[in-house]
């Protein structure tokens, strides 16, 4: 898209391939929702002197900070023939009551309502809406009340998911913005859109036959585009790298999803700036050698068939989920001492907790390391993670040593990075790339890729200090992934002021207590070690 797109169609914008990535992959059974569990203290400006939820109160409180996310009251709009990729427009008919509700669980306890979480986040969300529900619960036996947010990946990746969220709090117990006022742009015609979508053809034909006319550009090793790193950088567009180091500042936050000063409490994304109109526009020889190499790596990841564990995939809505909490500085003292990142010690937990998961379910353990998949935040310019490869990493389940484990999957993942360019976007972003082909590659992508790989994990950065709803405290905050179809096991980690969270969810037919304690156990020594 040009560079003045916002400026020529003010108002509406095309969604992108990583984008509409995230629709063609989804089945009725497995939508591509992702979602985050919080806990809030009662606060009476939340409930009343009945424990019962003052609803008008929350749904006023979240419009009032719409401004600060215009995502989110934007709405996906088809397209006829002629009229190119589907676009994001305003919601003429937006209600925050359609989108903000709430639910009473009398008794129910964290372990109770992470599977209730997972469950109604695995619920569609209604077409013809922006893609993003709010649920208040009361009458949980702690006196807390919960918070489930659920977004669709189409409208925001994880990272966006946590700015879009911090949009919606506050980082004091009595901030009150002032609303502004909201009218909805008008749509797109069907003329513009007709117009636009010739000129983007115009456009794509372009680059191809400039690629085509350059001559290719002597081959750069990886490390000159890189620049200098350390020995166990941190510095990488693997989303699970991103949220605990100590990077520096966060780089400008994504466009069209929200600009707001909470982005910045998420400071560990190193990617660079966000272009401000979307996937950029790029060709030549970079971009030709870049398709190359990443459609080789694709090919090698799924060129090997992941091992047959026997562990049923959801065929509908219900869930099976589990959390486990710990103090960041403890994960990272932990990381230190082994010479790795966070984002390793992550993966030796879930290493940990799938050895006790398939041991307690039988499963001969001898030798057998498992694949996952891995995702990568979505490079300079492009709007979401959807469409970019993700790293597919080995997981030791044979090895008992929580230390030995994470040993080998340091290593293996240093050798993964090293081989990636962190500014390419995948194929799917390409321009040398048609969106048929694109969209061909996602649905089989969706038959199949549970025959490429295990499990799936994501792990983002989370706000490094308290958030407020309606002067209520969030205390703790879980995070939820998808199950992408075929692959019977989701692990998302989040963290939030000075907290780590893990959240594992699956379908109903598996019981996950060997796998929390498995991923306990492997963590605590881990920690046990850096201590002394």
């Amino acid at each position: 898209m040009p560079a003045d797109y916002d400026t020529i169609t003010p108002g509406w914008q095309r969604l992108s391939i990583g984008e509409l990535m995230t629709l063609w992959a989804q089945t009725p059974a497995t939508p591509m929702n992702i979602a985050m569990l919080g806990l809030l203290s009662p606060a009476p400006t939340l409930v009343d002197e009945a424990g019962a939820l003052r609803l008008a109160a929350v749904r006023s409180a979240v419009a009032d900070r719409l401004d600060r996310a215009p995502a989110l009251r934007r709405r996906i709009r088809r397209t006829r023939p002629g009229q190119g990729l589907p676009v994001w427009a305003d919601d003429g008919a937006f209600d925050v009551a359609r989108h903000v509700d709430a639910a009473d669980l009398p008794g129910f306890g964290v372990d109770a309502l992470l599977t209730w979480a997972a469950t109604r986040a695995a619920a569609p969300l209604p077409d013809g809406r922006p893609p993003w529900r709010m649920t208040l619960v009361a009458g949980l036996g702690s006196g807390q009340v919960g918070l489930l947010l659920v977004m669709h990946h189409v409208l925001a990746d994880g990272l966006t998911a946590v700015a879009l969220a911090g949009a919606l709090l506050d980082t004091a117990p009595d901030a009150a913005p002032a609303p502004t006022g909201w009218t909805p742009a008008p749509p797109p015609t069907g003329w513009t859109l007709a117009r636009d979508a010739a000129a983007d053809r115009l456009r794509a034909l372009t680059r191809r036959l400039r690629t085509a006319t350059r001559r290719p550009a002597r081959p750069q090793p990886l490390t000159a585009r890189r620049g200098p790193t350390a020995p166990h950088e941190t510095t990488t567009p693997h989303e699970t790298d991103a949220p605990h180091e100590t990077d520096g500042p966060r780089s400008a936050p994504r466009p069209h999803k929200t600009t707001t000063p909470h982005e910045t409490d998420a400071p560990h994304e190193t990617n660079g700036p966000r272009s401000a109109h979307g996937p950029r526009e790029t060709g030549g020889p970079r971009e030709t050698d870049g398709l190359r190499r990443e459609l080789r790596v694709a090919r090698d990841a799924l060129a090997v068939t992941a091992p047959d564990l026997g562990l049923p995939s959801p065929d509908g809505a219900e869930r099976r989920a589990a959390g486990l909490c710990w103090r960041l500085d403890g994960v990272r003292r932990a990381a230190r001492e082994y010479g790795v990142t966070v984002n390793d010690v992550m993966l030796a937990a879930v290493a940990g907790g799938m050895r006790g998961l398939l041991l307690a379910r039988g499963v001969p353990v001898a030798g057998l390391t498992l694949r996952v998949s891995v995702p990568v935040a979505a490079p300079a310019g492009n709007r979401n993670a959807g469409g970019t490869l993700p790293f597919v990493l080995g997981l030791p389940v044979d090895e008992p040593d929580p230390a030995a484990a994470l040993r080998r999957i340091g290593r293996d993942s240093r050798a993964a990075k090293a081989g990636r360019d962190r500014g390419y976007g995948g194929p799917a972003q390409s321009p040398l790339v048609p969106p048929l082909l694109v969209r061909l590659g996602a649905v089989w992508l969706r038959r199949y890729v549970g025959r490429r790989i295990n499990l799936y994990l994501t792990n983002v950065p989370g706000p490094t200090n308290a958030h407020w709803l309606c002067g209520a405290r969030l205390h703790t905050v879980f995070p939820i992934a998808p199950i992408t179809a075929g692959v019977p096991v989701a692990v998302a980690v989040l963290s939030y002021d000075g907290t780590l969270s893990l959240t594992v969810d699956t379908g109903p037919g598996i019981d996950l207590r060997a796998f929390a304690d498995g991923a306990g156990q492997t963590v605590a020594a881990l920690m046990r070690t850096a201590e002394h």
